[in-house]
C-alpha cells in the first residue's frame, strides 16, 4: 500500500528529526535465525576459482535485536523458538534501559509478523506498549 508506505517514511522522519534533538529515543527492531547449515550452498567467488562453505548441522540460534542511530544496540539470543511470550519479554527487559520516551520501528515481514499482529491486537497500533517504550508497526 503506497499511501501507507508514504505515511510511514513520513512518521520516521519526524521521529529522526526528535531524536536528533534529544527529545526521544528512536530504535529499530529485528529478529533473525541462525544455524551453521547455510541455505545456500555457495558463495561468492571470482571467477576461475572455487571455493568451499563449510557446514554442519546445529542448533538453530534465535537473535532479537534493538538499534539506533548511534549504534546502540540492545540484543537477546534464543535457542528455543521465538513467540509472543518471548518478544514481549525482550521488550519487557529493554524498557528497562531507557529513561525517555522510547519509539521502536518494527518492519512487518514473516516470521515475526505473526507475533506483532498478535501484540497488535492485544494493545492495538502505535500505543505505549511497555512504559514509555512506544511501538510502530511499518509497513513492508
Amino acid at each position: 500500500d503506497e499511501k501507507a508506505y508514504q505515511q510511514a517514511v513520513e512518521m520516521i522522519i519526524e521521529l529522526i528529526k526528535k531524536d536528533k534533538l534529544g527529545e526521544i529515543d528512536l530504535f529499530y527492531f529485528d529478529e533473525s535465525s541462525l544455524n551453521r547449515k547455510p541455505s545456500v550452498s555457495y558463495a561468492w567467488q571470482e571467477i576461475g576459482k572455487y571455493i568451499t562453505v563449510q557446514s554442519s548441522q546445529s542448533r538453530n540460534l534465535s537473535v532479537l535485536g534493538f538499534i539506533n542511530h548511534a549504534c546502540r544496540f540492545e540484543s537477546f539470543v534464543f535457542e528455543e523458538s521465538v513467540n509472543t511470550d518471548v518478544v514481549v519479554a525482550c521488550f519487557e527487559e529493554f524498557s528497562k534501559t531507557i529513561n525517555k520516551p522510547t519509539y521502536v520501528c518494527v518492519i512487518m515481514r514473516l516470521p515475526i509478523q505473526v507475533t506483532f499482529f498478535s501484540i497488535t491486537k492485544q494493545i492495538g497500533k502505535n500505543v505505549d506498549f511497555i512504559s514509555g517504550t512506544f511501538l510502530l508497526i511499518l509497513p513492508n
